[in-house]
């Protein structure tokens, strides 16, 4: 199935079960892909190819993400640029 006809599906199963949640919701067709932003600001990508496989993304906060230590061990030189950010107040 293509990923055009995939993506048409998702968009339609995405307004039927999440309707009431979706502030926006946009389709690309070339790329295909669906963008929808969530009335709680979170933001939702998928994105499907030609061959039966997607990929999703679920955005909840437009804050800075540090790397994690355990998956990306800081070197001794920048042991400050993984320490965690201190929030703001």
């Amino acid at each position: 199935m293509s990923g055009v006809i995939q993506i048409q599906i998702a968009k339609g199963l995405l307004e039927k079960f999440l309707g009431e949640l979706i502030a926006d919701i946009t389709i690309d067709i070339e790329d295909p892909r669906i963008f929808a932003k969530l009335r709680d600001g979170s933001r939702l990508y998928i994105q499907f190819n030609d061959h039966d496989q997607y990929s999703y993304s679920v955005i909840f906060s437009d804050g800075r993400i540090l790397c994690p230590q355990e998956l990306y061990p800081c070197q001794p030189s920048t042991r400050r640029s993984c320490a965690p950010s201190p929030s703001p107040r």
